[in-house]
């Protein structure tokens, strides 16, 4: 790895080397993803200027005119991708050399001797020592973003009875929310869905667009929501998990949140935020003091998406995240199927394990240890309970309901 002088002892050429392309697509979209928008800015300036200048390698004028077009730096990510994806396509008669690679390689490299001096540029300057960061991610993230993909399914007698071993609570569904337990281990998952209604992208997305915040009624309301989740399993291990506008409508509830409110809040133990909805062009401030002041949150970002761009620019270091690759599409780049498992019914039809012990009453009746628990759970987890015993489905009802 390159070794750098510091500033202090240089102040004229603060890096002991020069600028060295960045060759690994992997690596210079992970660069890219990462920068913040005024050094994005010079970047774009610096393109403009170098369309129809000679270099010491031919770049495509075309090249640096999309570069210094693209507003945001995920936009430019999925134009990179898509790039990449052409250049190895072998029946494409299409190569790379000169392209948008090489023009923002080149880029970069004119402002290298000063990228200290410009806003965010020591970070940046940083991630070039640095590959890929980020998390590994985890089966237990996948599981967490197969209960998230269940939440999005409005007719709630489609979402899975079961999955991965752990039981849906029907008490708990509504249009925005699907609740899941292990009872064994008596872990909840708690998943807040994203937009899939014209009021969800025609008034609560334009509210994240220009101010940072949907609705304040659906806000409400899933606060409640949680809330009375957190009632039910009040020494539980508890996960919030949300997608797109489930982002920002969880972040607008735990910060407008009343004292009291908080207190109920304050249970739930993880704050999964998968492509969490935001705007780059509002406030930052809601999303930078719910991320500067809760450890509880874990971030997945994909590196071309811009509906989460915003929370990647306000995450503070300590802040966990787990990267996904760009794409040039932008449905894949922020949807749910990069995160879930592959393929989805992987470990779906896991027998539940029910332990020893009962947690919860679901505001019904008590229930005996041991074997009363499998029992009295089907009498709320089935609407003909004690007519028809409950079975957990199997794989073959899950591709019978999901062809």
């Amino acid at each position: 790895m390159a070794k750098y002088r510091t500033v202090e002892k240089s102040p004229d050429r603060p890096f002991k080397r020069r600028y060295k392309d960045i060759k690994k697509h992997k690596h210079l979209t992970h660069v890219i993803a990462n920068v913040s928008q005024p050094f994005w800015e010079h970047v774009r300036t610096t393109a403009k200027e170098s369309i129809g200048k000679k270099r010491r390698k031919k770049i495509l004028p075309s090249s640096f005119e999309t570069l210094a077009a693209t507003e945001f730096p995920r936009q430019f990510n999925a134009k990179l991708a898509y790039e990449e994806e052409m250049h190895n396509d072998h029946t494409q008669n299409f190569h790379k050399g000169g392209g948008l690679s090489d023009a923002v390689n080149s880029t970069f490299s004119m402002l290298w001797n000063n990228i200290s001096s410009l806003p965010g540029g020591s970070a940046v300057a940083n991630l070039f020592g640095t590959p890929e960061s980020g998390e590994t991610l985890t089966a237990l993230d996948n599981y967490n973003a197969d209960m998230l993909q269940e939440a999005y399914k409005q007719d709630y007698n489609s979402r899975a009875a079961t999955i991965h071993g752990w039981v849906r609570i029907p008490k708990f569904d509504s249009p925005y929310l699907a609740v899941y337990w292990s009872p064994d281990k008596d872990r909840v998952y708690a998943s807040v869905r994203g937009s899939v209604s014209a009021e969800d992208w025609l008034y609560h997305d334009v509210g994240i667009v220009l101010t940072q915040h949907p609705g304040k009624g659906l806000v409400d309301e899933i606060r409640q929501e949680l809330i009375d989740v957190v009632k039910e399993f009040p020494d539980s291990d508890l996960t919030l998990n949300s997608h797109s506008l489930g982002g920002a409508v969880v972040t607008d509830a735990f910060m407008q949140a009343s004292t009291e409110d908080k207190t109920w809040l304050d249970n739930f133990d993880h704050l999964n935020y998968y492509n969490a909805g935001s705007s780059p062009i509002a406030d930052l401030k809601p999303i930078k003091d719910m991320l500067e002041n809760d450890a509880r949150i874990k971030l997945f970002i994909n590196k071309s998406d811009m509906i989460s761009q915003a929370y990647n620019q306000a995450r503070p270091d300590e802040t966990p995240v787990t990267f996904a690759e760009a794409s040039w599409n932008p449905a894949s780049a922020h949807g749910m199927d990069q995160w879930a498992s592959t393929p989805y019914f992987k470990d779906y039809d896991l027998p539940v394990k029910w332990g020893d012990e009962f947690y919860t009453d679901f505001n019904n009746s008590t229930w005996d240890e041991g074997k009363q628990t499998e029992a009295a759970l089907a009498t709320v987890a089935t609407p003909d309970a004690g007519k028809v015993p409950w079975q957990p489905p199997t794989v073959a009802d899950y591709m019978a309901k999901n062809p």
